[in-house]
């Protein structure tokens, strides 16, 4: 029952992630230095807004969890070799 847990936890941590990340694709902001022509967008930035670095947060804390679960469930699987 508590790996159920875990795993219900898991999967919603990685998609409150993904919601947060893919949620709020359009960001403005202003540009001083250079600003590119009209219909043109500057190739290869990715701005990290507060709001994407939550995503980040919990994807990360989802995979943690995940990754110790996946361990947990390994090892309670093998059997101790009790001849030592």
């Amino acid at each position: 029952m508590r790996i159920a847990g875990l795993v219900s936890l898991v999967l919603v941590l990685l998609a409150a992630g993904a919601v947060l990340w893919f949620g709020d694709m359009e960001t403005e902001f202003g540009w001083f230095a250079y600003a590119p022509l009209d219909q043109q967008s500057a190739p290869g930035i990715l701005l990290v807004t507060g709001r994407r670095q939550v995503a980040l947060l919990l994807s990360l804390i989802g995979l943690v969890l995940l990754s110790g679960l996946v361990g947990f469930v390994v090892g309670r699987r093998s059997k101790p070799d009790s001849s030592v």
